[in-house]
């Protein structure tokens, strides 16, 4: 539940996942699907059995609580799905409509809830926009692997909030986060690594990117051993305007910017506390 919430010791798995990120170990977008395909449309029905178009659920919470196990996909239709508070602890894919109408807008403490515990589970969201939640979080990520692939994370008042996680944005959008406040990050971090590939964070009311170290402090955990440094993000061919601090920054985090563009953010392009920055063919204008 956000930043209240009482973070969880991950042991061994996190451990795990932690040695595969100072590796640069994080999965390039979707895997290959080897469980059960399930459909939800907003004109299904939750009695159906779901597992073709025609006879889809209704909501998605229906699948996630009483159908989806690991490495399944769940298919969602075209058209906008009022939901919040859905909690994926498996390995899971979420497909949206190829043209990218796949909404899902809600209002709780996060849209979607992603948390592992003994395991590390790995969930990519695909062609979905997570959306209009004034009021929390559009995913919220712990212990966890996150990848996101053309798709949309806005007007939340976090667009991603995570902890020990490894979070991952392929060609995705994460804008006009941070509606509540004036802290409403397009994507935070605490502890982790983040990559970000052809994609644009603009108009946060807070940064585009930040990422911390306070839980790595708090589980003495160095994500980089050649560089001490607890968190890690890399920002590849991405557009960071218009934020309302900086656009990409963290404190005691190994940062590099690749033959990005760093433009009109309130704070500094590259603000990094006691870390190490890189910048190769970056254009910073602020």
């Amino acid at each position: 539940m956000s930043l209240l919430r009482t973070r969880r010791a991950a042991g061994v798995a996190l451990l795990a996942l932690l040695t595969s990120l100072g590796a640069g170990v994080i999965a390039a977008g979707p895997a290959a699907a080897v469980g059960t395909d399930w459909y939800v449309s907003p004109s299904g029905d939750d009695s159906a059995n779901c597992i073709t178009p025609s006879d889809a659920c209704e909501t998605i919470a229906e699948v996630l609580l009483d159908r989806a196990e690991s490495n399944d996909v769940v298919h969602l239709a075209s058209g906008t799905y009022d939901e919040s508070g859905l909690q994926i602890g498996i390995n899971l894919t979420i497909v949206g409509a190829a043209d990218g109408t796949s909404k899902v807008a809600g209002d709780g403490y996060e849209i979607f809830d992603v948390e592992g515990g003994d395991n590390v589970p790995t969930v990519i969201f695909e062609n979905v926009t997570i959306s209009d939640n004034a009021g929390g979080d559009g995913v919220y990520a712990e212990n966890a692997a996150v990848n996101f692939v053309d798709s949309h994370v806005d007007n939340n008042r976090y667009g991603v909030e995570a902890y020990n996680a490894a979070i991952q944005a392929t060609r995705s959008t994460f804008a006009g986060n941070g509606t509540q406040d004036s802290f409403g990050d397009g994507l935070y971090l605490d502890c982790g690594a983040v990559t970000a590939d052809h994609s644009t964070f603009d108009g946060n009311s807070g940064a585009g990117i930040w990422v911390d170290a306070v839980e790595c402090f708090r589980r003495d955990v160095s994500i980089d051993a050649a560089t001490g440094a607890d968190v890690s993000l890399r920002v590849d061919h991405s557009t960071v305007s218009n934020n309302g601090a900086a656009g990409v920054g963290g404190y005691n985090a190994s940062i590099q910017v690749w033959t990005s563009t760093l433009s009109g953010n309130t704070g500094a392009g590259l603000d990094n506390r006691s870390g190490s920055s890189s910048q190769n063919g970056a254009g910073v204008a602020e």
